[in-house]
């Protein structure tokens, strides 16, 4: 085969891939276009707003990843409304004496994350308190909020489309997100490609650690990186929402390294176009924090009563 006929070969494979069966040019996806459709995965316009104001329960599981004799159970809690969330989790069994629970608090304007020693945040409420961004614009915990800064599009701050990737078994859509204000966290999503469901965020930095040490002419590097992944979907009323949320964190620093996860199943919704969940108001009736530890209560008693599909009214809640 002459070089003109391979090269005519190749030409004419690359305008195939590049037009649709009518000879048109395929649109390029943009990010835009991306973020339209994942809201359109998740539910109508009015569905979302409908369901601005949620309380969502379940049960919650805390572990090291690197010892299989260090982990933690019981409940898990989640509330939100446009401008505010929370993240509550309550361990009543387990082999972390110390570690009773975990509390992520936004109001609007003020995050509260309290220790979970007499002296220390978790690694997880340390990193978030360390790069507030993450919760103060609106991006942990996904569509589970109602808050989440990809249901109003003014709330972020840049991203660009990077192409796709594989997280797992799932060909995804890979978001760069730089939040209002920026951040030295690099920041990405990834989006399903065959139902633009948001599968997973993670928050990465790499930094030249403090005392530098040299190891094979290289400065050693802190590294941590915290990721949120979402799955089991299902349809919740007229949204469609995750029902699996799994957290974690990892790092290497030059004095120790550390692997943690989260794993919340969630097995309860309630959704209010109006009334916002009360604890809100409750204030620390509601949450209230001790040196031992976080000391949660939990408005739906934590009874495992499988999918609870109901919009609430008002008074309902």
């Amino acid at each position: 085969m002459s070089f003109r006929v391979m090269s005519l070969l190749i030409m004419t494979i690359f305008l195939l891939s590049t037009t649709d069966a009518f000879g048109q040019d395929k649109p390029k996806l943009k990010g835009e276009d991306v973020l339209a459709k994942h809201l359109a995965s998740i539910g109508t316009p009015e569905a979302i707003a409908g369901a601005a104001n949620r309380k969502i329960e379940g049960t919650g599981q805390a572990r090291n990843v690197r010892t299989s004799l260090s982990t933690v159970a019981g409940g898990a809690f989640l509330a939100s409304t446009r401008e505010k969330h929370l993240l509550l989790l309550a361990f009543t069994t387990g082999s972390i004496a110390e570690y009773r629970g975990e509390s992520i608090n936004f109001d609007g304007k003020k995050i509260d994350i309290p220790f979970v020693t007499a002296s220390s945040r978790s690694p997880l409420g340390g990193f978030i308190f360390e790069y507030p961004e993450i919760v103060r614009q609106y991006l942990l915990g996904g569509c589970l909020f109602s808050s989440w800064a990809l249901f109003d599009t003014g709330k972020i701050g840049k991203f660009e489309l990077q192409g796709k990737e594989k997280i797992g078994d799932i060909e995804t859509y890979k978001m760069k997100i730089v939040p209002k204000g920026g951040s030295a966290l690099t920041i990405k999503m990834f989006f399903d490609t065959a139902n633009f469901r948001h599968v997973r965020t993670e928050y990465q930095r790499t930094m030249t650690a403090g005392t530098v040490r040299v190891d094979e002419g290289r400065a050693t590097e802190e590294r941590f990186k915290l990721i949120e992944d979402f799955s089991d979907y299902r349809q919740i009323n007229s949204l469609f929402l995750p029902t699996t949320y799994k957290v974690t964190f990892r790092f290497e620093t030059l004095q120790r390294n550390g692997d943690f996860e989260w794993l919340i199943k969630l097995t309860r919704f309630a959704f209010d176009p109006k009334a916002e969940p009360e604890i809100f108001s409750q204030g620390q009736n509601a949450v209230g924090a001790s040196t031992a530890g976080v000391i949660l209560r939990f408005p739906f008693g934590l009874r495992d009563l499988g999918i609870y599909q109901n919009v609430a009214k008002g008074s309902e809640w």
